[in-house]
C-alpha cells in the first residue's frame, strides 16, 4: 500500500514528522551539553583517579592531593581551562592551621609550579592573624598539566559550550585551535545533520510500498547506502579540509547541504510520477 492509497501525500507526510524531528534535535542538543559529555568526563575523570595510583588524589568535591603537611584542592576543572576554585591549607606538626589560601584560578607553569591569580590569603604564622589580596602568586610544585583529569581528557568529553571555551582559551594564548574548533563544530551541527536525514528519509519513504512490493527492498538498500555515504563523506571532509585549510564552517555545511539537495531532488521527482489528479496537499 502507497501513502497516495492512505491519502497521505508528501507535504502531509512532511506536516507530520517536521514537529517530532524538531523536537528529537533539541533534546540531541540538550543531551550533548548536559548529559553525555557530563557523564563521559566523570568517567574518564574516574578512570584517571584509579589508575593515577596516587593514594593522595581523591575523588570526592573536586580533587584532593597532599605533600607533606599541605593539603590543595581544586573544586573545578572546566574542560581545557585552567583549575578553577583553588584552596591551599598549610598545617603545623600538631595538626594547628598555620595558612589558608583561596585563589580564583591558576594558571599552569613549568616545572610543576602554578601561578595562583586573584588569591586570599589568611596567614597564623606569627603573633598577628595577617589577611591580605594578591593580584598573582607562585606556588608549588603541585599537578602537572598532563596529571590533571580534565586537561587530559578527550575531545568527546567535552561539552559543545566547553569545547568552544577551550578553542578561544588556545586562540587567544596564541596555540593551535583547529582540532578543537572542528570538534565544537561536529558536536554543534550534529542536531541539523541529524534533521536533515530525517527529512532525506521521509522523503525516500513517500510511496515506497508495502513490504511485499518489489522495490521495498532496493529502497531500504539506497537508505542504508545513502547514511553511510553521507558518514564516509563527512569523515572524508574533514580530512582534506585539516589538509587543505578549507574552512571548518563549510566542512560541516556540505554534507548537510548534500543531503537537504537529495532530499529535494526526490521530493521533485515524486511530484513528477504523481498521477494526475492525486491527492497533494
Amino acid at each position: 500500500m502507497c501513502s497516495s492509497d492512505l491519502g497521505l501525500s508528501l507535504r502531509g507526510l512532511l506536516r507530520m514528522t517536521l514537529l517530532p524531528t524538531l523536537g528529537f534535535a533539541c533534546a540531541l542538543a540538550l543531551a550533548s551539553e548536559f548529559l553525555v559529555a557530563p557523564m563521559q568526563h566523570h568517567a574518564e575523570t574516574q578512570r584517571t583517579v584509579l589508575r593515577s595510583g596516587n593514594l593522595d588524589l581523591l575523588a570526592g568535591k573536586g580533587l584532593w592531593s597532599r605533600t607533606g603537611q599541605q593539603f590543595l584542592n581544586v573544586r573545578e576543572l572546566p574542560a581545557g581551562q585552567s583549575p578553577e576554585g583553588i584552596s591551599l591549607y598549610e598545617f603545623d606538626e600538631t595538626g594547628k592551621l598555620q595558612r589558608a589560601i583561596e585563589a580564583e584560578r591558576a594558571e599552569l607553569m613549568s616545572d610543576r609550579r602554578w601561578r595562583l591569580v586573584n588569591a586570599r590569603i589568611k596567614d597564623w604564622t606569627g603573633n598577628t592573624r595577617r589577611n591580605e589580596f594578591v593580584a598573582s602568586l607562585d606556588l608549588g610544585p603541585f599537578w602537572s598539566a598532563t596529571e590533571l583529569p580534565a586537561l587530559g581528557q578527550s575531545l568527546v568529553a567535552m561539552s559543545p559550550h566547553a569545547l568552544y571555551r577551550y578553542a578561544e582559551h588556545l586562540r587567544l594564548t596564541g596555540q593551535d585551535d583547529r582540532d578543537v574548533r572542528m570538534a565544537f563544530w561536529d558536536k554543534a551541527s550534529l542536531p541539523l545533520a541529524t534533521a536533515s536525514l530525517v527529512l532525506l528519509c521521509a522523503v525516500m519513504g513517500v510511496n515506497f510500498g508495502s513490504a511485499r512490493n518489489a522495490t521495498f527492498g532496493w529502497r531500504v538498500l539506497a537508505g542504508a547506502l545513502t547514511g553511510v555515504g553521507i558518514y564516509f563523506l563527512s569523515r572524508m571532509l574533514h580530512t582534506a579540509g585539516n589538509l587543505l585549510g578549507l574552512d571548518q564552517i563549510a566542512i560541516v555545511s556540505i554534507p548537510i547541504a548534500v543531503v537537504l539537495a537529495l532530499s529535494a531532488c526526490f521530493a521533485a521527482g515524486l511530484r513528477g510520477t504523481r498521477k494526475p489528479g492525486e491527492n497533494t496537499a
